[in-house]
């Protein structure tokens, strides 16, 4: 007698199905396309089963198990498949109103001209603050970013906003109201103690808001804006509440050498890194924003303390910032994610964050390149060539990054990033098929095509479907 095994939360009601082609990261150099598979949500929307092919299983199996119609089974056709939703670990909320402009000057002198006045605009204008995170939530939910790691603005106000369209679309979020009370522009701070109450009552309106629901898609995040804009009291205060309630971390480090040279004028005796370990703030549930100019000594810390690095290449391009050497973070076994960093970032689509990912690694291999050209012209029995596979970011790897890159980065790799058992059910599904599509596809493509096609040429109009926890996203609520 046949008999089906028993995985997962399998005592839990199953409500969908969905059989076909599935495709996932099980680490940076390991990809997986599950061909045929077929994949079992329960009644919280998590992920009950996965069963591959040679599993040897039929869904008219699973539907008499279940007990389920086929209103509760999704069947892909050749050109669709699913693959996890994406995972942005790091984008400005409170900036999206200016999202593709204002790029004509570096970090500093762009924060105080462009920065600080929108976001203070949004909490004196409520109305137009509240349509721009709406804007922003629905547009990263249409670009495939199931979840986002938010930093909204200094105010509790839009951030409690942003919880409010967050849930109501259905999005995943970690958001943080930023705290900040020093170096900033026109009055745009809080007094130490302000920053600190407005925290603890951003967690607390976040706990209670979602005191009735079982999965719970919002978690509050520590959110000190950099350590430029936050005195040692701040950062040590920020520290206890983090502690207090077991919250993850977000911030910005080196991110452009004034920066750099910015913070060792402010704390002379440590690098940028030390000073937010000596606050401990360094742990596994912090996502540290850039990273492009830190040391080999910095990057030991992060390993050590099991910090990640949210890489954000299109806005690093955008503003002139430099270019983070992606390859170098993993050989030191630091955890990388993937950012689009809207509205430093261009885009609010970590689709073209793959594709400059790829790109920022070939400037990265294009100077490594000419740095040993030269040393081999100065040793003439050295004609040994670079391999470029070992420095450029294939399609696999920049996807591994906006999935199960991003979610580890931001503590949540046993809640989401591939199609693992007992883990949420956010996922797209991908038509390569679909009318005005930006690619084609041929009858020679495969799976393999349609993917790489996808990743470096696809956007929304590929995105024929979003779920998060198990639920079918509806766009279209007003």
């Amino acid at each position: 007698k046949f008999v089906i095994k028993q995985v997962g939360l399998s005592k839990m009601e199953i409500k969908l199905i969905i059989t076909g082609n599935f495709i996932h990261t099980t680490s940076f150099n390991e990809s997986e396309i599950i061909r045929n598979g077929i994949i079992g949500v329960d009644e919280k929307g998590n992920i009950d089963f996965v069963y591959r092919e040679s599993d040897n299983i039929t869904v008219d199996q699973l539907k008499e198990k279940y007990n389920i119609d086929d209103t509760q089974v999704r069947k892909l056709k050749k050109d669709e498949f699913c693959i996890p939703g994406l995972v942005d670990s790091h984008i400005h909320a409170a900036q999206f109103s200016y999202t593709g402009t204002h790029l004509d000057l570096p970090l500093l002198e762009w924060l105080k001209e462009y920065t600080f006045p929108t976001e203070k605009k949004l909490n004196d204008q409520e109305e137009w603050g509240s349509q721009v995170l709406k804007d922003c939530v629905q547009t990263t939910l249409r670009n495939g970013s199931t979840t986002c790691c938010y930093f909204c603005s200094l105010n509790i106000a839009p951030a409690q906003k942003l919880v409010e369209h967050c849930l109501k679309y259905n999005q995943r979020a970690l958001i943080g109201k930023v705290c900040m009370n020093q170096n900033s522009f026109d009055g745009y701070e809080q007094t130490t103690e302000e920053n600190l109450t407005e925290t603890r009552n951003f967690i607390k309106h976040c706990n209670e808001r979602q005191e009735n629901i079982d999965e719970k898609l919002i978690t509050p995040i520590i959110t000190p804006r950099f350590v430029p804009s936050c005195t040692d009291e701040l950062l040590e205060g920020l520290s206890h509440i983090q502690k207090k309630y077991d919250l993850p971390i977000q911030s910005h480090i080196s991110e452009t050498i004034n920066e750099v040279k910015w913070v060792k004028d402010l704390h002379p005796n440590d690098s940028y890194t030390e000073v937010y370990q000596k606050f401990g703030l360094l742990n596994n549930k912090t996502v540290m924003a850039h990273g492009i100019y830190l040391t080999d000594k910095e990057l030991e810390i992060f390993r050590e303390t099991g910090a990640g690095v949210s890489h954000c290449p299109c806005s690093n391009f955008s503003l002139g910032s430099g270019v983070l050497d992606v390859k170098r973070l993993i050989e030191n076994e630091v955890k990388v994610g993937l950012g689009t960093d809207v509205a430093g970032g261009y885009s609010p689509s970590l689709w073209v964050g793959m594709r400059q990912a790829i790109i920022a690694s070939s400037t990265q291999f294009f100077n490594k390149r000419e740095e040993h050209n030269n040393n081999n012209n100065e040793d003439n029995n050295n004609n040994e060539e670079l391999n470029q596979q070992d420095y450029i970011l294939n399609h696999k790897q920049a996807f591994y990054l906006a999935t199960l890159g991003s979610a580890s980065v931001i503590g949540l790799e046993d809640k989401i990033g591939n199609f693992q058992e007992n883990k949420s059910f956010d996922a797209l599904i991908i038509n390569v098929s679909v009318p005005n599509s930006p690619f084609k596809v041929y009858e020679d493509d495969e799976i393999e095509q349609y993917f790489e096609k996808m990743v470096m040429n696809g956007d929304d109009r590929n995105i024929t479907d979003i779920y998060v926890q198990g639920k079918l996203v509806d766009l279209s609520i007003e």
